[in-house]
């Protein structure tokens, strides 16, 4: 797509094991906390970083105003 980044794999970085079944897709279980975890999670190769915590809040605070 243009404007984006070119990647070929994406690291799913949580406190629990990502569950999506794919050869593209590595998980690695942490607490974002730690700085030590952080550092070791987000490489020199990362191109991007995608919060996905902040999508999902995001969502449940539109669901849970428009009732």
């Amino acid at each position: 797509m243009e404007g984006l980044p070119a990647f070929d794999a994406i690291v799913s970085v949580d406190s629990a094991p990502c569950t999506v079944e794919d050869p593209r897709v590595t998980s690695v279980t942490g607490n974002v906390s730690d700085p030590a975890f952080i550092r070791a999670a987000v490489t020199p190769d990362t191109v991007a970083v995608y919060h996905m915590a902040a999508v999902v809040s995001g969502r449940r605070r539109r669901i849970s105003t428009s009732a």
